[in-house]
This record gives C-alpha cells, structure tokens and sequence, in this order.
C-alpha cells in the first residue's frame, strides 16, 4: 500500500504473503481490520471500483498523511529498543518441574524448527538468484546469522542435558 496506486484487500495480503511472509505472518482478518482503522485515522482512502462485468469491490490508496505516518512508523521500527525474550527460557528456567527428558525432547524439536526454517530461507534464497537487493540481503543475513547462533547453543545445551542424565544416575549409586 505504500507504493502508489489502490489495493484491494486480496491484492494487499498477496503483495504482503510474497514479499513480508519470512518476516511477519500477516493473517487476513488483520489487513482487514487494519485498512478499516488506517481508513478511520485518514491514513488510506477507500473507493470503489468497476471492472469490466465483474462486480463493484473496495480498492484502498495511501493518502499524503498516510505516507507521512507509514515514514514515522518506519524510523521508530529502526530505533526502537528492544530485547529478545524466548519462550523456551521460561520453559527452562522451569526444568525442575519436567525433568531432563522433556528438556531433551524440547531441544529435539527446536532443532527441527531450526532445520525447517533453514530450508524456508534456502527456498527464498533460490527464488532470488543473482544479486540481492541490499535490505533484503541484510533481513536474509540476519535469519542467517541467528540460526547459526541459535542452532549452535541448542546443541550445546543438548550435550550440557545428556552429561547431566549420565551424571545423575552415577551420583545416586554413589550415595
């Protein structure tokens, strides 16, 4: 919508499914709300239109102010403080209640998320060969770099588990 000329709602959420999905899921209903309120606070113009037989639809445009807030909004995104929080730490700081072995089948699954989120990127990857444009080769590098880090500290913590397991059983034959 921030390129010029008007949108339907399915021509938006297609736009934003083929170029946005690898970095925000964007469910239907929210484009929908979102032109509605974005309508309301005169940001977009709604108008309909006719084409040939086909029946009469909705097509939104950007207004002036509109622009101008989307520009606002895109340098707040750029400067905007923010630090990572996973859901899986909180399942980890929680690991005396579950035990090792949900631990472990956790961290298996995360690694089958990493692998699978590799071969999307992979997929994207090849439908652009040649030269990237710069921001999206950097939002690609980005993924990139954090799968690398994030698949490294999940094995790591996958053997930190199994030395654990080994250990605890030695330690109790002990006593």
């Amino acid at each position: 919508l921030a390129a010029d000329g008007a949108w339907t709602t399915r021509e938006l959420k297609q736009a934003i499914d083929a170029k946005l999905s690898e970095i925000a899921q964007i469910s239907s209903g929210t484009v929908y709300y979102t032109l509605r309120r974005l309508e309301r606070e005169g940001h977009v113009a709604s108008s309909q239109e006719k084409k040939g037989n086909r029946p009469e639809r909705t097509v939104y445009e950007i207004t002036a102010e509109g622009k101008k807030r989307f520009q606002e909004l895109l340098r707040e995104s750029l400067f905007h403080e923010e630090r990572p929080y996973f859901t899986f730490d909180v399942g980890l700081f929680f690991t005396p209640f579950v035990g090792l072995n949900v631990l472990e089948e956790a961290i298996d699954s995360k690694l089958a998320q990493v692998a699978r989120y590799r071969e999307t990127v992979a997929k994207v990857a090849s439908a652009f060969p040649g030269r990237w444009p710069f921001h999206l080769f950097y939002i690609r590098e980005h993924a990139q770099v954090f799968l690398d880090a994030n698949e490294e500290w999940l094995r790591r913590l996958k053997n930190k588990v199994a030395r654990k397991k080994r250990d605890v059983p030695a330690a109790a034959a002990r006593r």
